[in-house]
């Protein structure tokens, strides 16, 4: 097979977690993560020691994106995206 038959298509996503139990809640998120499951329509998501569970959700109207920017010694806010597509997360206890 010829390499020139194949494309790879990226898409850039944005999506608002709500996190509903767990220590991520009201805090800044550090740390390393890994999310599965939300092409099927079921996520799942570790942060650090901690798994949650989502549903996929629509928000009434458009969310604002924003990320935390430098400039010149003072933080200031800087647009990155709108979204609509939220995802409720519940904490789990994952058992072998």
């Amino acid at each position: 097979m010829d390499s020139q038959e194949y494309t790879i298509e990226e898409e850039e996503v944005y999506i608002i977690g709500n996190f509903l139990t767990g220590t991520v809640v009201n805090s800044e998120f550090k740390g390393s993560y890994s999310i599965i499951g939300f092409e099927e329509g079921l996520p799942l998501i570790q942060i650090n020691d901690e798994t949650f569970i989502g549903e996929i959700d629509s928000s009434l109207g458009s969310s604002m994106i924003f990320k935390v920017a430098k400039e010149e010694g003072k933080k200031t806010l800087k647009h990155v995206a709108n979204t609509s597509r939220v995802i409720n997360f519940t904490g789990v206890r994952l058992k072998k």
